[in-house]
C-alpha cells in the first residue's frame, strides 16, 4: 500500500467516519427537537483577543468568554470562530466557560490556541439539553475539578444532547473523582481526531469517564493518562446504548484495573476495532482492557493489536461477568482477527478470566482468526483457527501513516494473510484492509509499494579492473530503493560482500543502483578470478520501501563475466 493511496484512503475513511458520526449526532438532535426553527438565524461570533475578563459585549474586542455568553443570550444556534492569525494561550481568570446554548466552537487548531483553566475548575461546562454542542480545533489544559477537568457534560435527560469533540488536544487536566479530561453525565459523546495526553483522575477514567447514552471515539490517541482506580484512559459504566472505539491508539496509560480501558456493566454491547493498545499498566487486572459486564452483554474486539501491556492478572485483556437479576444469557468477549501477544502478568500473561459474585456468570473468550501468544488457562471457545505460542514479529510504535501511531508486522510475520476483514474496509491508518493474498491479523494491513519495479540483467560483463553490478528500480510513489548482496567465486567458500547502496525513486524518476565490493582487495580477487576463467555469481537483495512501511523486494542472481 502506497503513501499516496494511504493518504487518499485515510481521507475518504475520515470523511465517512465524520459524516457517520455527524449523522448520528444530527439524528439525535432532530429526535429531541434540536433542529432550527423555521426562519431562525444562527449567531456568528469571532474571538479577536486572548484575554479573559467578566463577560462584555462581543464587539470590536471579543474574548472567548464574551462570544460564548453572547451566543447564550439568544435562542438560536451559534458559531464561534477565531480571528485569522490569532494564536496563543487563553488563561481563564473568571472560572469555567459555560455553554448552555447550541454552539459550534471552531478553533484554529490545537497547535494554535490553548485554553488554560488555570487550575480553577472545569475548563468547559456544557449543559445544552435538548440541544447539542461541538468543540473543535483547540488545546484544553489546566482544568481541575471534581468531575471532568477539561469538559463536564451534564444532561438531566440523557437522550437530549450531543457533545462532539473534534481535533482537540486535552493535556494536564485533572479530576479528583472521574474524567480527568472529560466526564459525561448523560447525553451522547462523539470524539474524533483528538489527543488525550497526561490527564489524571483520582478515581476513574484518567481521560474519559461517565455514563453517556452513546459514546463514539475515532482516530484518537490516549497517552500517559492515569487513574487512581479504574480505566487509566477510559472508564464507561451504566445504561449505555452503544460504545464504539475505532482507529485509536492507547499507550502508557495506568490504573488499578484496566490500564487503558475498563468497561463496567453497560447494558449494550461495545465494539473496539482497528485500534492499538501497548505499554499500558494495571496494578491488578487488565493491563490493556478490563471487560466487566453484566449477563447477556457481548463485547467485540476486532482487527486490533494488544501487546506490551502489564498487569498482575490478565496482562493484555481481562474479562469477568456478574449476574444481572432477571437477565438471561451469557457474558462473552468475542475476539476476531486480533493480536494479543507479548503482554506480562503473574496470571494469564495475555488473557485471563475472573468472576464477580453473586452468582458466577457463564461466558468465555470466543476467539477466531487471531494470534494469542499465551492464552494461559482462560476458557476459550474457538470460532475459527487461531495462532498460539508464536511471536507476531511487530515493529515499534511509530508513525506509519494515518492519524495515530501503529505497529507494523515485519515481512514474514505469521499474522500476514492469516486474519479476516470483519467487513472493515480499512485498517487503523485508513489503508485498504485486504492487501495481497488475504487480510492480516491486527490493526495494520501490511501493504506493498505502489507500482514497484526491480530490473536486473542476469548476466553482466565487467570491464577492466572494476567490478560493478547495476540494478534498475522504480515506483509509482515516493520510495527508497536499497540494494545489497554478495559475490561467490567458484571454488572459494568465503563470500565477498557488496556495499549497500540506496537511492530515492518516484513517479517518472527511476534510479540505477551500482553495487561494488566493500574493499579494493575484494575487487582484485573478483577481477583475478574472472581473468583466469573461473565463474563468479552475485546474490542480491533489492528492496523498495515507503514512509508508511510498505515494501516491495526481489532477490535476483547475477552471473559475472
Amino acid at each position: 500500500m502506497s503513501a499516496r493511496s494511504i493518504r487518499r484512503a485515510h481521507e475518504r475513511t475520515s470523511r465517512r467516519r465524520r459524516a457517520r458520526l455527524a449523522g448520528t449526532a444530527a439524528a439525535i438532535a432532530l429526535g429531541t427537537g434540536a433542529a432550527l426553527a423555521p426562519g431562525a438565524q444562527a449567531g456568528s461570533f469571532t474571538v479577536t483577543t486572548l484575554g479573559d475578563a467578566p463577560a462584555n459585549a462581543c464587539d470590536a474586542s471579543c474574548t472567548l468568554r464574551d462570544a460564548i455568553d453572547a451566543g447564550a443570550a439568544d435562542a438560536t444556534p451559534d458559531t464561534i470562530t477565531f480571528a485569522s492569525g490569532l494564536s496563543g494561550t487563553i488563561e481563564l481568570t473568571q472560572g469555567q466557560l459555560e455553554i448552555y446554548d447550541e454552539t459550534n466552537l471552531q478553533g484554529p487548531g490545537a497547535n494554535a490556541v490553548t485554553v488554560d483553566g488555570n487550575g480553577l475548575d472545569n475548563v468547559f461546562y456544557v449543559r445544552t439539553e435538548p440541544k447539542s454542542a461541538r468543540i473543535a480545533g483547540l488545546t484544553v489544559t489546566g482544568g481541575n475539578a471534581t468531575k471532568g477537568g477539561g469538559i463536564y457534560l451534564f444532561d438531566t435527560a440523557p437522550t437530549n444532547s450531543t457533545l462532539t469533540v473534534d481535533g482537540v488536544t486535552f493535556t494536564a487536566n485533572s479530576a479528583s473523582d472521574g474524567g480527568g479530561a472529560l466526564d459525561a453525565a448523560g447525553g451522547n459523546v462523539v470524539v474524533t481526531g483528538a489527543r488525550f495526553v497526561n490527564n489524571a483522575a483520582g478515581d476513574s477514567g484518567g481521560a474519559i469517564t461517565g455514563s453517556p447514552l452513546n459514546l463514539s471515539i475515532a482516530d484518537s490517541t490516549f497517552a500517559g493518562n492515569i487513574s487512581g482506580d479504574d480505566g487509566g484512559a477510559i472508564r464507561v459504566a451504566g445504561s449505555m446504548q452503544s460504545l464504539l472505539i475505532e482507529g485509536s491508539t492507547f499507550t502508557g496509560n495506568k490504573a488499578n484495573n484496566g490500564g487503558a480501558l475498563l468497561l463496567f456493566g453497560p447494558t449494550a454491547a461495545g465494539t473496539i476495532r482497528n485500534s492499538t493498545f501497548t505499554g499500558n499498566t494495571a496494578t491488578a487486572t487488565g493491563g490493556a482492557i478490563d471487560d466487566t459486564n453484566a449477563r447477556d452483554v457481548t463485547t467485540q474486539l476486532q482487527n486490533s493489536t494488544i501487546t506490551g501491556n502489564t498487569a498482575a492478572t490478565g496482562g493484555g485483556v481481562y474479562r469477568r461477568g456478574y449476574d444481572d437479576p432477571g437477565q438471561p444469557g451469557d457474558d462473552n468477549l468475542v475476539v476476531s482477527s486480533t493480536i494479543i501477544a507479548g503482554n506480562t502478568a503473574g496470571t494469564g500473561p495475555d488473557i485471563a478470566q475472573g468472576v464477580m459474585p453473586p452468582p458466577p456468570v457463564n461466558g468465555s473468550f470466543i476467539i477466531g482468526n487471531s494470534l494469542i501468544q499465551n492464552p494461559g488457562t482462560a476458557p476459550v471457545t474457538t470460532s475459527a483457527p487461531n495462532l498460539t505460542g508464536v511471536d507476531p514479529r511487530l515493529g515499534p510504535l511509530a508513525d506509519n501513516g494515518g492519524p495515530t501511531q501503529t505497529m507494523l508486522p515485519a515481512a514474514g510475520s505469521p499474522v500476514i494473510n492469516a486474519g479476516t476483514s470483519n467487513a472493515l474496509a480499512t485498517d487503523q491508518r485508513g489503508a485498504p484492509r485486504t492487501s495481497g493474498g488475504g487480510t492480516d491479523i491486527g490493526a495494520v494491513e501490511l501493504g506493498t509499494v505502489e507500482g514497484g519495479t526491480i530490473n536486473v540483467k542476469t548476466t553482466q560483463k565487467q570491464k577492466g579492473k572494476k567490478i560493478q553490478i547495476k540494478v534498475k528500480a522504480g515506483a509509482d510513489e515516493t520510495a527508497v530503493a536499497t540494494a545489497s548482496g554478495s559475490i561467490s567465486i567458484k571454488g572459494k567458500k568465503k563470500k565477498l560482500m557488496l556495499k549497500t547502496v540506496s537511492a530515492d525513486v518516484g513517479p517518472g524518476s527511476p534510479a540505477t543502483l551500482k553495487l561494488k565490493p566493500t574493499s579494493k582487495k575484494d575487487t582484485k580477487k573478483v577481477v583475478k578470478a574472472l581473468g583466469s576463467g573461473r565463474k563468479a555469481k552475485a546474490k542480491l537483495l533489492v528492496t523498495l520501501s515507503d514512509s508508511f512501511g510498505a515494501t516491495f523486494e526481489a532477490k535476483p542472481g547475477v552471473k559475472l563475466k
